[in-house]
């Protein structure tokens, strides 16, 4: 049988009539120690919060690269190279006719206001000029900071030597931002220019494996 006295248990044996003690928790004790796990995970969790987004725009931004680099491939089998494409289509009519054709999106809006929305919930946003500029946002345009080097990176689709500028390595096709004259082997001069203009952030990133490193200037 046992008997009970404040934070102490007495147990006694009824065989030969010894007595152990067994040492419990007072409740001043228990505070504190849930205490201390409540400052530990108000410290540790916003790091953690932050890991996995960091994580999630990882993923979603090497998945973008991928679809979109695929996607200009083929309708550039279909369709000709990328300066042979219709730019007097509004852009509405030109997803429907140049890239919807060869991914999972939904096109949002009408005329020139059109921009796709994907399963996932990221965006994108386009514009025709000697190249296309792809505008991604990791988490579209309702959630997030919605600005570059944050949650919205730029890439480029260029035909070959666009304009007069070696873009995309002069190889044209689907490519981070950047131009062939900076040298994507050299990793401080990438980061400089995501420094300097959050649109090259994507050839850093794609440099990094899509990586955030911990130098990454945009936070």
């Amino acid at each position: 049988m046992y008997f009970i006295f404040r934070s102490c248990t007495i147990e006694i044996d009824s065989t030969n009539g010894d007595y152990s003690m067994q040492k419990g928790f007072t409740l001043a004790e228990v505070l504190v120690t849930l205490t201390i796990i409540g400052v530990v995970a108000a410290l540790t969790l916003p790091t953690l919060n932050m890991d996995i987004n960091k994580r999630e725009k990882s993923v979603r931004l090497q998945k973008f690269y991928n679809v979109m680099d695929q996607t200009i491939r083929l309708s550039e089998m279909d369709h000709g190279r990328l300066n042979r494409w219709d730019n007097t289509l509004n852009y509405e009519t030109y997803l429907k006719e140049y890239i919807t054709p060869y991914l999972k999106a939904t096109i949002v809006g009408k005329g020139n206001d059109a921009h796709l929305e994907f399963p996932d919930g990221s965006s994108m946003t386009f514009y025709k000029g000697g190249c296309l500029d792809f505008i991604y946002d990791v988490n579209g345009p309702n959630k997030g900071k919605n600005t570059h080097g944050y949650d919205v990176f730029r890439f480029l689709a260029c035909a070959t030597d666009a304009n007069g500028l070696a873009w995309c390595d002069g190889q044209g096709g689907f490519c981070t931002y950047r131009e062939s004259v900076m040298d994507k082997s050299n990793r401080s001069s990438l980061l400089n220019k995501c420094k300097s203009n959050a649109a090259y952030c994507s050839a850093l990133l794609e440099y990094d494996g899509w990586e955030f490193k911990n130098d990454y200037p945009f936070k």
